[in-house]
């Protein structure tokens, strides 16, 4: 039974390798389309992106959270499309992305040693305490990301005051902008930075243990 167990913790442990390996590809992939857009950004002229925004308004109606028949009554000739408010946006995605890449090789680095029966080892112990750390910067982050997608909505209609009133206003002060914060990823990084100490206490008290043997 304990030679069953074994082995069926061994498989569990490269299956979730496996996955892990796939995440960690496909979320570096995720960066390209991102790159890209930022290049397409830089080369092509705003001019003929506010071209083509304003031949296609119908799209601007999910953008504001209103109807059609309510954005209709207003001019949207001030609705321009700034091209550095944008790219900043993009480069934070990216940031997030990395974010999630960096958690995921750390996660992937972790299996790694317990499969080959490195558990309870001061490197797992950091690893664990690095993801911790990962899960925080990912719940932070995805507040400064709201606030910069609120930043570049009002940089398109910034010259629009009307336009500007059906805005959801996200971001209007501090504490909007904390409760804004992913306090599942905040709560789970304390977690998993415990879980790390007490492997790092854990391999103290058995290090005292061994020493007075």
């Amino acid at each position: 039974m304990n030679t069953f167990n074994s082995k069926s913790f061994k498989l569990l442990i490269r299956f979730l390798i496996i996955i892990v390996t796939i995440a960690l590809v496909v979320t570096s992939l995720s960066i390209i389309p991102l790159i890209i857009g930022i290049i397409g950004l830089i080369i092509i002229p705003s001019s003929f992106i506010n071209d083509i925004i304003s031949e296609n308004k119908d799209s601007l109606y999910d953008a504001f959270n209103v109807s059609s028949k309510t954005l209709s009554k207003h001019d949207l000739s001030d609705f321009t499309f700034y091209k550095p408010s944008v790219i900043i946006l993009l480069i934070l995605i990216i940031g997030l992305v990395t974010i999630y890449m960096i958690g995921i090789y750390y996660v992937r680095k972790w299996l790694k040693n317990i499969n080959q029966q490195e558990i309870f080892t001061l490197k797992n112990a950091n690893l664990i305490e690095k993801i911790a750390y990962c899960f925080f910067a990912i719940g932070i982050y995805e507040a400064i990301l709201g606030l910069a997608r609120y930043y570049v909505s009002y940089t398109f209609v910034n010259g629009n005051s009307k336009l500007l009133s059906l805005m959801d206003n996200d971001v209007e002060s501090v504490a909007d902008f904390i409760f804004s914060v992913n306090f599942a990823f905040v709560f789970a990084g304390i977690i998993i930075w415990i879980i790390g100490r007490v492997f790092k206490y854990g391999m103290f008290l058995q290090e005292e243990y061994d020493s007075t043997i």
